[in-house]
């Protein structure tokens, strides 16, 4: 990361934080993307080293799972749901002393998104809140220290992170 990204993922952040709900279709087919990108990408390595090859199949992939999360709304709030559940689960994980790719991290994930999906507008706004939050902390530890490796994380930060995450999603209650 560099000071440029930092920046964009500050202000992204802080616009999720606050105003994720509202811009919840753009976050959505973002996600959907990267994840299916993600995965076409890592399949196709398997397969070829072209890049050329790897690089459509991420695209290819990428854009059907846009196009899933958008149509089909409650599969892209489970997706969001499960991947916010997980990051957050990791995160706690670590804190306890537990390594955050623990075999845990799956039905967690899972009870996530089914969460997600039962209670959507107040998961989508904790989510994107939490998220935001999240990119802001993260953007400006970067800014502060220029380190990537956030396993250390300070108190303040994480403290920052709560009340961030606290503010963005009252402030989405409130104006939603």
């Amino acid at each position: 990361m560099n000071t440029s990204a930092a920046a964009l993922a500050l202000i992204f952040g802080l616009l999720q934080c606050f105003a994720g709900y509202r811009f919840f279709r753009f976050a959505l087919a973002g996600t959907g993307f990267a994840l299916g990108a993600a995965s076409g990408a890592s399949v196709a390595q398997l397969f070829t080293p072209d890049r050329v090859v790897i690089g459509i199949s991420g695209a290819v992939l990428g854009l059907a799972l846009v196009w899933l999360v958008t149509r089909i709304f409650l599969f892209g709030v489970f997706i969001l749901g499960g991947l916010a559940g997980a990051a957050a689960s990791a995160f706690l994980l670590q804190i306890f002393h537990k390594p955050p790719l623990s075999p845990l991290l799956i039905p967690l994930a899972l009870v996530w998104g089914i969460t997600a999906v039962v209670l959507q507008r107040w998961a989508v706004i904790v989510a994107t809140a939490g998220v935001g939050a999240a990119m802001v902390i993260a953007a400006a530890l970067f800014l502060h220290t220029s380190r990537t490796d956030l396993t250390q994380i300070p108190y303040w930060a994480l403290a920052g992170w709560v009340v961030l995450g606290s503010a963005g999603t009252f402030k989405q209650l409130k104006t939603d």
